[in-house]
């Protein structure tokens, strides 16, 4: 290489420039990152990695004297013309060195550049089994666990002796259950509170609780919960047999376990699990929750980032407003990344950023 002259600096300043635009371009149009995530770090690099690549195609053409091509590749001249140089083996060899570390320290800051790029991870859920015969306490505990975990985000509304966010406390639920509908056993009461929430609705809240609920629990896991509802002051009448347990686990494994059905944004918002017109409103889809934020016009307020990061991590950033109460951490559930596939959380992204 040779000291930089006039030719070589313009080229390099005017490389440089294409450089930092191509870096632009990749950040908004193919991550459609955020430039606060991005950085001016991930920025230069990518725009000086550009420039080094423009001026190596460009060495020849525009004569910039950049490297001796063929003393660089060719330090014996091995199947070149006769030539007469006048440099050294170790010249030659010299220019051989500083193409090859040329080559390494590109592969390497490329190889640096995509380890810095803003990665979102959704942790592998965490499987609860239920098997063999179970009952009484055994059964109660593995219904608190279903109640305590993410998956249900039972206690995001409700509280467990103390008052509830949106929703009634549980403490107590067993003994008051059994005198809440005459002639209806807590049991009874429980399996359609659970089935059907909307039929029994605490005097001073809503009906926010999701319909499907039960359906995306199982009969096992709802009978689970039942169990551990009856402990809350009553008496555990329900039991589980191994094969019921079985039973359930085979349906999960084939498909009516975690997993949303639709291709479609309005189908994928209905068939999340809890669905999200539980809480949002959403007048595209003639959604009318009343819990969390409007999002009738999220893609006014969101970037596209921001609004897949809100869906897989939702309590990073908390809304300033919400309907009837502040916004509160812990309120929607931690689990539709697990949920969703990839092309089902960029579809609903998509369908989200449009709403405007």
């Amino acid at each position: 290489m040779r000291r930089p002259g006039g030719k070589l600096i313009l080229a390099f300043s005017v490389c440089l420039l294409i450089g930092y635009g191509a870096s632009l371009l990749i950040m908004i149009g193919i991550l459609e990152t955020e430039y606060r995530l991005y950085g001016f770090g991930n920025l230069s690099i990518v725009a000086l990695l550009v420039a080094f690549m423009l001026l190596l195609f460009l060495d020849s053409p525009f004569k910039l004297g950049l490297f001796k091509w063929d003393d660089a590749f060719w330090p014996d001249g091995f199947n070149l013309p006769e030539r007469r140089t006048g440099q050294s083996r170790g010249v030659r060899l010299g220019n051989s060195f500083k193409v090859a570390l040329f080559i390494v320290i590109v592969v390497g800051s490329i190889a640096g550049f995509a380890s810095l790029i803003p990665q979102i991870q959704s942790p592998a859920p965490e499987v609860l089994e239920i098997s063999g015969d179970l009952a009484g306490p055994e059964l109660a505990a593995v219904g608190e666990e279903i109640v305590n975990s993410a998956d249900t985000g039972c206690l995001a509304c409700h509280g467990l002796g103390r008052e509830g966010l949106r929703a009634p406390d549980l403490a107590g639920i067993g003994a008051a259950a059994a005198s809440r509908e005459p002639g209806k056993s807590a049991e009874d009461y429980l399996y359609e509170a659970l089935e059907d929430p909307c039929a029994y609705v605490v005097e001073g809240y809503d009906c926010i609780m999701p319909t499907t609920l039960a359906q995306a629990l199982g009969p096992a896991k709802v009978t689970a919960v039942v169990a551990f509802l009856e402990s809350q002051g009553g008496e555990i009448t329900v039991s589980l047999s191994a094969d019921e347990a079985a039973s359930s686990a085979a349906e999960d494994s084939s498909g009516s376990g975690p997993g949303v059905a639709g291709a479609t944004g309005e189908e994928i918002i209905a068939n999340a699990a809890p669905t999200c017109s539980t809480c949002h409103q959403l007048d595209a889809v003639g959604a009318a929750g009343a819990i969390g934020p409007d999002l009738s016009q999220v893609g006014a307020h969101l970037t596209p980032d921001e609004i897949r990061r809100s869906i897989l991590m939702p309590d990073e950033v908390i809304a300033e407003n919400c309907p009837g109460a502040p916004c509160a951490p812990g309120i929607m559930p931690k689990t539709y990344g697990e949920q969703l596939s990839a092309i089902q959380l960029e579809t609903l992204v998509e369908f989200l950023s449009e709403q405007q």
